[in-house]
């Protein structure tokens, strides 16, 4: 998952925060359980008002309760523009070695 916390146009998005989570968000408690978090790659930067960048790629308060597993994730930094399209091409290029069409035939 990346985002340069950019419109295409660049624009500043205001509300990016972060790119990953495991929260109980509700407090469920035990209801919030075995969930699994692991082997992903992430590059989430955040645009201050002020145009400063900062990286905010997973937040994991409850990544251990109740038997969650969060593991081997992977930081890609800081991401640009240049960066979202290389990924989005190479996704593309996946997708056609692979045979798979995404959309409307």
């Amino acid at each position: 998952m990346i985002s340069s916390g950019r419109t295409p146009d660049g624009t500043r998005i205001a509300a990016q925060n972060v790119g990953l989570y495991v929260w109980d968000m509700y407090n469920t408690g035990t209801m919030f359980s075995n969930n699994v978090m692991q082997n992903n790659v992430s590059g989430w930067t955040k645009v201050a008002a002020d145009g400063g960048l900062s990286n905010n790629n997973w937040w994991f308060p409850n990544g251990t309760t109740n038997g969650t597993l969060v593991q081997n994730n992977t930081s890609l930094g800081t991401q640009t523009l240049s960066s979202e399209q290389a990924e989005f091409a190479r996704w593309q290029d996946k997708l056609s070695a692979a045979g798979i069409s995404i959309g409307a035939r």
